[in-house]
């Protein structure tokens, strides 16, 4: 699992206050990688791409 420095589509970073890390995801179909902010994301659920729910988890964008 990778170490992330924010989210790579959208460039998110977590709060310190709510969460240790958030999860990063790729869509098993089209590869984009997405956190559960991206715009049509369904909080992490689907891809916001292509909207398959064919997603694994493949690192963590922790706080600093």
């Amino acid at each position: 699992m990778s170490s992330y420095d924010s989210c790579p589509r959208c460039g998110h970073k977590p709060s310190g206050f709510t969460v240790a890390y958030m999860p990063i995801h790729r869509c098993n179909e089209c590869k984009t990688e997405f956190c559960h902010k991206c715009k049509g994301s369904n909080n992490g659920r689907k891809c916001p791409v292509c909207g398959s729910e064919r997603i694994s988890e493949i690192g963590r964008v922790y706080v600093k």
